[in-house]
């Protein structure tokens, strides 16, 4: 068996039939009441912060990686928590992703904004009360009532977004 790397060689995605497939992960990182999002600065919408998983790399290790990348972070991964199967489209293009989300907790925590970045895009990271996520335009819909109370054990969710 080949030994898995701390850091992988290649993203898991590609292009078929003009949808573009992803494996991607995601952490939930519940601290004081809040719960950390993300978003692009061209987007109009709140995710949980992660990316794409690398060849020859778990999900947990490319959590950590992400963090690392985008924040500066050394994240602790904890359980699986969901299990998504997400169909949207995003600025005109199809995609279907596959995503592992865990429970995260990280070193810091901080007040309003915080600025990070992945490849070209630039992000903006901020703490939102747990309370508040039916009401924010959070991305895959599902974490609007998903984040507001965890799962004891993984989730499956099939998530089709027009």
């Amino acid at each position: 068996m080949a030994e898995i790397p701390e850091q992988g060689v290649a993203p898991t995605y590609f292009a078929a039939q003009g949808v573009r497939f992803i494996y991607r992960v995601a952490g939930i990182a519940l601290q004081h009441g809040q719960i950390l999002l993300h978003r692009g600065l061209e987007d109009d919408f709140w995710a949980l912060p992660g990316g794409r998983v690398e060849a020859l790399e778990t999900a947990q290790q490319a959590l950590r990686r992400e963090m690392r990348e985008e924040l500066g972070l050394e994240a602790q991964t904890g359980p699986l928590l969901f299990v998504v199967e997400n169909l949207f489209d995003h600025r005109g293009r199809a995609h279907h992703e596959v995503g592992l989300y865990f429970a995260m907790s990280l070193p810091d925590f901080w007040e309003g904004e915080r600025r990070g970045s992945e490849r070209h895009t630039h992000l903006l990271y901020r703490w939102f009360p747990q309370d508040q996520m039916p009401r924010l335009p959070v991305r895959p819909r599902f974490l609007r009532e998903g984040l507001t109370r965890l799962p004891d054990h993984p989730r499956h969710v099939v998530e089709l977004e027009p």
